[in-house]
């Protein structure tokens, strides 16, 4: 927020000289010391630099805002989750463990055999698994 407030007040001190230089270049051109490039460029700072202004606070005029929730802390994180357990769905619909459904080898936990034994959605012992 205090770079923003900086920011406006910097842009502010640019606009300033803007407009003096401005009115120097207006001057010269009334004596055609400077051509009309000059004085459309002089202008186009001033106008630019007022846009920078504008923009500058606009930004420092926003605040963001949201909501908290309140959240278990570290220490009481571990008892928060055994008092809130999560649904357990499992797979595709089913439950169960990683030991039973190796135990029933459904499938083989050597690399060359996890794919193997399956083929075309049917079910079938590959050579490799044992």
């Amino acid at each position: 927020m205090n770079s923003a407030i900086a920011n406006v007040a910097q842009i502010d001190a640019q606009s300033l000289q803007a407009q003096r230089d401005l009115k120097r270049a207006q001057s010269l051109r009334a004596q055609n010391v400077v051509s009309d490039a000059e004085l459309e460029s002089a202008q186009t700072r001033l106008d630019v630099l007022g846009a920078q202004v504008n923009a500058a606070r606009a930004l420092a005029s926003l605040q963001a805002k949201w909501k908290t929730v309140p959240q278990p802390s570290e220490d009481d994180l571990f008892a928060y989750l055994k008092k809130h357990p999560a649904q357990l769905r499992g797979w595709g619909g089913q439950s169960g463990s990683a030991n039973s459904a190796i135990a029933s080898e459904a499938i083989s936990m050597r690399p060359e055999g996890v794919f193997s034994g399956w083929r075309s959605g049917s079910r079938r012992k590959s050579s490799n698994s044992t």
